[in-house]
């Protein structure tokens, strides 16, 4: 373990040495709540008081508050350097490296240690996580915490007919960890109940007692944080698993994502994953695992979750090239030793050349987010404005987090008398446009509030602008007749 260590130890000197100044976008303005989540623990008040309105129209933006496991781990960081977002993500970078400990625990009886260092090594020197670094976002810890359970059950449980009912608490108390820092963490207990029934026809003790302990922490912190329930206001039609499972398919290629051929690309994902699908049949065939338990159950909840999304792969991704490892070592195992080599040195090559290329087209200058000049400057204004004022934006939970003031989100509504409506029952005072209205969402389409803004022109007050935002006093009165600016037609000429 002392070269696997070492390894991880030069992973993190890379990270931590190329952090980029601002927050990511990957995840929109998740990051806000967490760090807000975290302040509140930090100064002792009320965790769920964040300033963000929760919408059930749009569910999907996030739930109304999220599992306190992360916002704890933040909340020191928050306590010693209070709203600094590089200490922050240096945190998660820690929780990171912490991760691929964790992993290579996991698989360390499974792999000889040349492969459990490639298996770490892939992941980490991955210009997909690389980059994800820059979230501070639930996603790493997640990851930790369910290798740590996966760890404690394959070592104590699966490969050791002693076990002890401190054992089995142990990994109740890790599974609770991930479930109370992803809600999808409650795969890990349908996983143990899943590889019990099908290895014995029924629990284990030692299943008992992991879910009872889970139970026993999942139920304090519904008692004090009531998260979940605002999860289902996301489920809503019945699923598209099969455009879901081509989503997750096309999301698995980020991983090989080269920076320049897209037939390149689907080529090594092709190829990896033929290996990838050989090595889990082939644990099949000794029986269902843990490993195997809670892939099938990870994958079941993410198809039926509603917004698809690349990151919630993050979690599979050390069990997906531990079944690359495996099948590889199966389709070579006729093979002669030069053969061998030769595909060892093929497969490597092709990942060194996919990972050199991506970093070529990488940015490694400031990110352009709501941590900008502008956005400071937007920040500042309205943390001037009246406490019981309340915005409409695209990031609320970001404006909440460095305004303290009251925000909601906008999202399409068919008729424009719809928003007014929700503008109204939301008791907004201002609606704030920027260049961010002009990506794309799932709540609306490309410039869809500016243009709206535009067009009610005359129930709307500018009262602040700069280069990337413009803030609009709402002047109509619930239920008046709206003062829609006609649109200028040209004359023709005579």
């Amino acid at each position: 373990m002392k070269r696997v260590v070492a390894l991880i130890v030069l992973i993190g000197a890379f990270y931590l040495s190329t952090i980029r100044p601002g927050e990511g976008e990957a995840c929109g303005d998740d990051f806000a709540m967490y760090i807000h989540e975290a302040k509140n623990i930090a100064l002792g008040v009320d965790y769920r008081h964040t300033g963000y309105i929760y919408e059930n129209e749009y569910a999907e933006l996030g739930p109304k508050t999220y599992p306190p496991v992360f916002p704890l781990l933040l909340a020191g960081a928050y306590k010693a350097f209070g709203l600094n977002l590089t200490a922050m993500k240096i945190e998660v970078i820690l929780l990171f490296l912490a991760a691929l400990l964790a992993v290579a625990l996991t698989f360390r009886h499974e792999l000889s240690t040349k492969q459990v260092l490639a298996l770490v090594a892939t992941v980490g020197f991955s210009p997909y996580f690389w980059n994800y670094k820059e979230n501070i976002v639930s996603e790493f810890p997640f990851l930790l915490f369910t290798y740590l359970s996966l760890f404690l059950i394959h070592q104590n449980y699966e490969q050791n007919s002693s076990w002890t009912y401190s054992s089995a608490a142990l990994a109740g108390l890790a599974i609770w960890a991930a479930y109370g820092t992803r809600s999808v963490g409650i795969c890990l207990i349908a996983a143990l109940w899943l590889r019990d029934v099908l290895r014995l026809r029924k629990l284990s003790p030692y299943s008992i007692v992991a879910t009872m302990v889970f139970l026993l922490g999942a139920g304090v912190e519904m008692l004090f944080v009531q998260t979940e329930a605002s999860y289902l206001d996301q489920f809503g039609a019945a699923p598209a698993l099969f455009s879901h499972a081509i989503g997750y398919l096309k999301s698995l290629s980020v991983l090989w994502d080269n920076g320049y051929s897209l037939p390149l690309r689907v080529a090594v994902l092709a190829l990896l994953s033929a290996f990838a699908l050989i090595g889990f049949a082939a644990r099949l065939r000794r029986g269902v695992g843990i490993f195997e338990a809670f892939s099938l159950a990870y994958l079941a909840v993410i198809l039926l979750w509603p917004a698809p999304s690349d990151r919630l792969l993050i979690p599979l991704v050390p069990l997906y090239l531990f079944y690359i490892l495996i099948g590889f070592d199966a389709a070579m195992a006729p093979a002669v030793a030069w053969q061998r080599i030769a595909a060892v040195a093929m497969v490597v090559a092709t990942i060194v050349l996919s990972y050199a290329g991506k970093y070529s087209k990488l940015n490694y200058g400031p990110l352009d987010g709501v941590d900008n000049a502008e956005a400071h400057a937007l920040f500042d204004f309205v943390s001037k404005t009246d406490a019981n004022d309340i915005f409409i934006f695209r990031r609320p939970r970001a404006l909440a987090l460095f305004t303290n003031r009251s925000a909601a989100a906008y999202y399409w509504t068919p008729r424009d008398d719809e928003l007014w409506k929700k503008f109204c029952e939301l008791h907004a005072t201002h609606i704030v446009t920027g260049t961010l209205d002009d990506a794309p969402s799932v709540a609306a389409p490309r410039g869809f509030l500016t243009t709206f803004t535009d067009k009610y022109a005359g129930d709307l007050q500018e009262v602040y602008a700069n280069a990337q935002y413009k803030v609009y006093r709402i002047t109509r009165k619930c239920g008046a007749a709206t003062n829609i600016i006609p649109a200028k037609t040209e004359v023709p000429p005579l």
